[in-house]
């Protein structure tokens, strides 16, 4: 049964899981529900724990959309000083009738071997 706090809100449980999240980044939902009740002597929801863990990963790891978008950069960027450096990326293209992200590049697979592991090799 959850017995939900107002102010136990999703900005304090993020900063309470953060070092749990830098040891496993993988943690489950259930560890930090079970986490915060041993605590704070309180469980909160499943969807709280969720979107604390969600804040968490993107304060220690950063945003996932803007690291998408500086891919390209940085691949750029590796080919540029270190030349041979060989880089695939394939992306699709979202489907027209999904409106929400039509348009949109969605990530496939990424490739990329340096010159000393191609001549190794």
């Amino acid at each position: 049964m959850s017995q939900d706090h107002t102010n136990l809100d999703s900005n304090i449980i993020c900063e309470s899981i953060k070092s749990l999240l830098k040891a496993d980044p993988s943690i489950k939902v259930k560890v930090i529900i079970a986490h915060i009740r041993e605590r704070y002597n309180y469980t909160i929801t499943y969807r709280k724990a969720w979107m604390a863990k969600n804040k968490a990963i993107e304060t220690i790891y950063g945003n996932w959309e803007k690291s998408y978008n500086d891919l390209p950069r940085w691949l750029l960027t590796m080919q540029k000083f270190l030349p041979g450096t060989i880089v695939e990326m394939e992306v699709s293209v979202a489907y027209p009738d999904n409106t929400l992200m039509q348009g949109s590049k969605i990530f496939k697979r990424l490739f990329w071997a340096f010159p000393p592991c191609i001549s190794g090799f």
